[in-house]
């Protein structure tokens, strides 16, 4: 069995929808502070159930990108799907149940349908499951930071 870091490996070489590019540490703390000031907003229940699904859909993005970026890779935005990847790999960069990674891959698929399809609009529920889901993410993430050095 292949392991996470030679998964990582091959979505670059072979399938391209990875690049690899060298961690860097502001980026990471930027990244981090960033999904962390979104997920603050998207649990304001002043907020209307849209923008609070819009700002947990962001805070999990970002936070799925900081553990890609964290092992030193990142999305290749010339793969459709640039965006969901970093959900699809959050079991091999932070070590993130599948039930959860699966999740927030919905999420990614109905925030697409929000915005492309302009058909839909999220509900107070919908928003705060993706809350507490991105919560948990940010627990993930933050235990893979801290449990690993920066690669150099």
């Amino acid at each position: 069995m292949a392991s996470p870091q030679e998964r990582l490996r091959n979505l670059a070489e072979k399938v391209g929808s990875l690049l690899v590019e060298p961690t860097a540490h502001e980026e990471i703390e930027r990244l981090f502070a960033g999904a962390d000031e979104r997920l603050r907003d998207a649990a304001n229940d002043k907020l209307g159930a849209s923008s609070r699904f819009t700002l947990a859909y962001e805070a999990a993005h970002g936070f799925a990108l900081v553990s890609l970026r964290f092992r030193g890779y990142r999305p290749s935005t010339q793969v459709k799907g640039h965006r969901k990847v970093v959900f699809d790999v959050l079991g091999d960069t932070a070590d993130v149940p599948s039930d959860l990674s699966s999740a927030l891959a919905r999420y990614h698929d109905r925030r697409n349908r929000i915005t492309y399809d302009a058909m839909f609009i999220a509900t107070g529920a919908e928003a705060e499951d993706l809350v507490r889901l991105v919560t948990a993410l940010r627990q993930r993430v933050a235990e893979a930071l801290g449990r690993n050095q920066l690669p150099d």
